[in-house]
């Protein structure tokens, strides 16, 4: 399931990176663009913003460039050629657009702490440490290291301005607090919770690979063979075999790895349409086995826990933001210069981890 922060594509990684670098420019002009408010004030885009974010990015903010180079020993631009898309659409246009949009949110969110007049306490002050800490461990102190030389900050001022990243974080909250405009009134969640349903299931699958990596369909024996073999299961799971074991050992679903305590869905087509129509018509603890177009699944519908509650919760509220956000940009302007986007590109920044 996804988390709200998750629900929020292009802040993720921005809340964690992006506010270090809004006083003096590090090797380039002092921005890379303007932005509007409503109100009519245009204020710089940061030129440090967007360097910084270029060296401590990848895709969708799930690794670091500097971390992944380091991991899988290779430079950035032989990432970005194994990664560039289709001849029409680069890697690096795709991610150049990434910054954009993350540059944007951030801009709008700092507008939104000032016209909901937050202010920053103690705590606040001390997450100050804590994020930078989390920095250093997130990129390895020989990269972190590197990164402070190369872009000329001492470890005062990155933390002065790591607070840019603590506003953001007040604004997030203040949305998802009662009353907030992304808060899920209880009533609503308990009707999204009675909508839900969550299900364990064993899969063995219809199919196999032919061994040269690609699946084809098992043959009418094969297909008897699984059906057998999901019987017996069933029956092990009727004599009081634990169902999660038999799940580990025997199960052919390529999604167990990222849903072990397994799926929570609507009925909304998500799932295979036997799936979704047994999953909704089982109670809870019950086991059933049902043939789909994937396989047989041995199915088992297991009571909603707190943490999938939160889940949910956080599904909703990143729709929500999404769409708030969409609406706010609406009332911004932004501008860029796009010769300075192009020539500090990522292919063209040196390779701090060398």
């Amino acid at each position: 399931m996804k988390k709200f922060f998750k629900g929020i594509p292009f802040l993720l990684i921005f809340v964690l990176f992006i506010s270090f670098f809004s006083g003096c420019a590090l090797f380039g002009p002092s921005s890379v663009g303007t932005f509007k408010n409503p109100n009519g004030i245009s204020s710089p885009i940061s030129f440090n913003d967007y360097i910084f974010l270029e060296y401590t990015d990848r895709q969708y903010g799930h690794l670091t460039i500097m971390s992944y180079v380091k991991q899988n020993d290779s430079k950035i631009a032989d990432l970005l050629s194994q990664m560039s898309q289709d001849g029409k659409t680069t890697w690096e246009d795709f991610i150049k657009d990434y910054f954009k949009k993350s540059l944007e949110e951030s801009a709008i969110l700092l507008d939104k702490y000032k016209e909901l007049n937050l202010s920053l306490n103690e705590d606040d002050k001390k997450k100050v440490d804590t994020t930078f800490d989390q920095l250093k461990e997130s990129l390895g102190t020989d990269v972190f290291t590197k990164l402070r030389a190369e872009l000329r900050l001492s470890e005062e001022n990155m933390k002065k301005l790591l607070e840019k990243n603590i506003k953001i974080s007040k604004v997030i909250y203040s949305l998802t607090d009662k009353g907030g405009l992304i808060n899920i009134p209880e009533d609503e969640l308990t009707k999204e919770y009675s909508e839900n349903v969550k299900v364990k299931h064993i899969l063995l699958s219809k199919q196999k690979d032919d061994g040269s990596g690609n699946s084809v369909d098992l043959t009418e024996t094969e297909k008897k063979e699984k059906k057998k073999t999901a019987d017996d299961l069933v029956a092990q799971i009727k004599n009081g075999a634990d169902f999660d074991k038999l799940m580990n050992e025997n199960t052919e679903d390529p999604g167990l790895e990222q849903n072990p305590n397994g799926y929570v869905f609507k009925q909304n087509g998500q799932m295979v349409i036997e799936f979704e129509t047994a999953a909704f018509d089982m109670k809870v603890g019950d086991v059933r086995l049902v043939e789909t177009s994937l396989g047989y699944h041995i199915m088992k519908k297991e009571e909603l826990i707190d943490d999938d509650k939160t889940n949910i919760e956080q599904n909703i509220q990143g729709v929500k933001y999404n769409t708030l956000l969409n609406e706010w940009k609406e009332s911004y302007t932004f501008t860029f210069d796009s010769n300075i986007i192009d020539k500090y590109s990522l292919l063209n920044l040196k390779d701090i981890t060398a």
